[in-house]
């Protein structure tokens, strides 16, 4: 795209009177559907969507073409819908996730739908409880097994065998008498066989996990392993053999695969996928025998799946006739495997449903997520992989202005920093700079996961370290690969990218001529009083590993923090922050602003009234993202005609 075209297409705004929040708003509005479940039969799909700032649950009946509103009445903030199951044919149960609930309470909402022509509500009622479905038992009509999870202590948590017929039968279903393995004390996890039996629990014992199983109709337990340690595992899934499937880091490597485990002594019997990259993300089976059928993996920043059975590589194989260019991630399969839901996308589409029909050899389109999106003007994606020094490879992803050279960069550290990751999906912010002509930088530094845990392991206590230099390495790379300009560049970023951010400049000065800290900590030894770090000791044992001690490393972790770096910042600064941050106060930023002021630096505090730590409602996204261009804009002279 020529600059001419570019500045016409921005000055369009302008012209039709839009204010630049107007102009933002198509970019980060939700998309209307959010999630699609698919019924046994695969005939109908359960279809989460928002609009007019309601969540809504709608059927949408593949056959006729239609969908049809069977709830109403979420707004997502004092409530939102968790999880969407179908508990058969008929009947669907909808978590309700209380958002401001100190129990952890949820609100379970069971409809009972009637076909009879149109697709209606025949019956529904609701209860309230903390726990989850362990299995919706498919084939068996209007009967579960739940999850009653309360208070482990008093031994209140359990698994019981319900009937979801009507609300009477269902809270009796609930009754103490009725809980499977009630002998077994502080239960947190149950696994069902391909029969639909609990075959297997987990308890709690003194930082100790207890394996059960049921052998001659009792319970036994088989083996107790240390939560920290590498032989601890989660069974995923029991296979026909009662073996479970599991992923699973062994001692001898860094790495995860899928294993089977020998069901009473838990050694390894089998590998059955494994890879010298990248970490496991998901194992899917089947619905009627449980056995391993796919496997996914994140590679340049998108989800990659290796199918092991054949109706779904055929069904997957048909997929890729329609959509060649697009990746697709596999949802589900009907119970007789021969309907399959699919989700296809790339950086610039978030996303198409589309029904695969193996016995008929059809492909159908269901619905396409944010259709609206498709007029605005998006940036395209480069993966990177630089290779430092110490030979690990950082995989990064970089959005460009299409057939642009680029005004200016802004380079974008995840949050976390350990055990979190950036992805190449769709992304809203990205896609909004590059309108305006600003590329985008997101760099999976170490400690980031999916790249094995040598490499999550790397990250820690490198906060403003090894982590800051494998992100400038990155930005050197991308600088002379790319051709970018090397003196309009600003760091940015959210939680650990808004510390990344400050310390990215206090370290390399020369290079990064502006700042963006969004709810970013500037004070390392406040974390340990002022963050929901110090809910529990253990959670503090954790977090020491991370970052550092703050009895024996206090010098260390003010020497790596912003506020006491204040000296070096010599570059203008925006700091926005949540007034209701519980995992990093507002006072991190409120401190950092105090002494630049006192020191003549230029900063800016931006303030988000009520929000918490990171922007959810699209009026704080709007904000965040249009006063992050304008900050950009100014800081660097870049001299982009915005919107008023």
């Amino acid at each position: 795209m020529s600059k001419l075209l570019l500045f016409a297409i921005v000055s369009l705004a302008v012209a039709s009177g839009k204010t630049l929040e107007e102009f933002a708003e198509p970019y980060f509005k939700s998309s209307e559907y959010q999630r699609m479940v698919q019924s046994p039969s695969g005939q109908y799909f359960a279809a989460e969507t928002y609009y007019e700032a309601q969540e809504h649950i709608e059927i949408v009946d593949i056959n006729k073409n239609k969908s049809y509103v069977v709830f109403n009445g979420t707004n997502g903030v004092d409530i939102t819908i968790s999880d969407i199951q179908w508990i058969d044919e008929n009947s669907i149960i909808i978590q309700l996730k209380l958002l401001k609930s100190s129990s952890g309470d949820s609100i379970f909402k069971v409809i009972h739908l009637n076909y009879d022509g149109l697709v209606s509500v025949e019956s529904s009622f609701e209860f309230r409880k903390r726990g989850y479905i362990i299995d919706n038992i498919p084939g068996v009509k209007n009967k579960v097994l739940f999850a009653h999870i309360l208070d482990s202590e008093k031994n209140t948590s359990g698994a019981y065998k319900i009937d979801l017929t009507h609300k009477e039968s269902t809270l009796l279903g609930m009754h103490f008498k009725n809980k499977i393995a009630s002998k077994i004390r502080k239960p947190f996890y149950w696994l069902t066989d391909n029969n639909n039996k609990i075959r297997l629990i987990l308890s709690e014992g003194e930082k100790t996990i207890h394996y059960w199983i049921i052998k001659e109709n009792k319970w036994k337990k088989i083996t107790s392993i240390k939560e920290d340690s590498d032989d601890f595992v989660y069974p995923l899934s029991i296979n026909s053999n009662n073996q479970y499937i599991v992923i699973k880091r062994l001692k001898s490597n860094d790495r995860k695969g899928v294993y089977l485990l020998n069901p009473v002594t838990l050694a390894v019997e089998k590998q059955l996928f494994y890879s010298n990259f990248f970490d496991v993300t998901n194992v899917y089976t089947h619905p009627e025998n449980s056995e391993l059928i796919a496997v996914s993996y994140v590679k340049n920043g998108v989800i990659n799946n290796v199918v092991m059975e054949k109706k779904l590589k055929d069904a997957q194989y048909l997929l890729k006739t329609k959509y060649p260019n697009l990746k697709e991630i596999y949802l589900s399969g009907n119970l007789d495997f021969s309907k399959f839901l699919f989700l296809v996308h790339d950086f610039k589409n978030e996303g198409i449903y589309v029904s695969v029909d193996l016995k008929m050899k059809k492909i159908k389109k269901l619905i396409e997520k944010a259709a609206w999106r498709k007029s605005l003007l998006k940036g395209r994606l480069e993966v990177i992989n630089y290779k430092n020094e110490e030979n690990l490879t950082i995989e990064s992803y970089l959005s460009l202005p299409i057939n642009e050279t680029p005004k200016a960069l802004l380079v974008m550290p995840h949050g976390g920093p350990i055990g979190v990751r950036s992805y190449g999906y769709f992304d809203s912010l990205s896609h909004f700079l590059a309108s305006f002509g600003i590329a985008v930088l997101k760099i999976n530094y170490r400690g980031s996961s999916g790249f094995g845990k040598q490499f999550e392991e790397a990250g820690k206590k490198q906060w403003g370290s090894k982590i800051e230099k494998d992100i400038n390495d990155v930005v050197s790379y991308t600088l002379e690969k790319f051709k970018l300009k090397a003196n309009k560049i600003c760091s940015g970023g959210t939680s650990y990218g808004g510390y990344s951010a400050l310390m990215l400049h206090i370290n390399y000065p020369q290079r990064y001529r502006c700042i963006i800290s969004v709810a970013g900590p500037t004070d390392l030894p406040l974390m340990f009083t002022s963050s929901d770090w110090n809910i529990s000791q253990e959670l503090i044992e954790e977090m020491t590993k991370i970052v550092g001690d703050p009895k024996q490393d206090i010098e260390t972790l003010k020497n790596m923090s912003p506020l006491y770096n204040a000296k070096k910042i010599n570059v203008p600064v925006l700091l926005i922050h949540g007034t209701d941050d519980f995992r990093v106060n507002i006072e991190h930023s409120i401190r950092l602003e105090f002494i630049l002021n006192k020191l003549n630096k230029s900063v800016e505090l931006l303030k988000i009234e009520g929000a918490k730590h990171g922007f959810y409602m699209l009026v704080n996204q709007i904000k965040h993202a249009t006063e992050l261009l304008k900050f950009i804009n100014t800081s660097l002279q870049l001299k982009i005609g915005l919107p008023s």
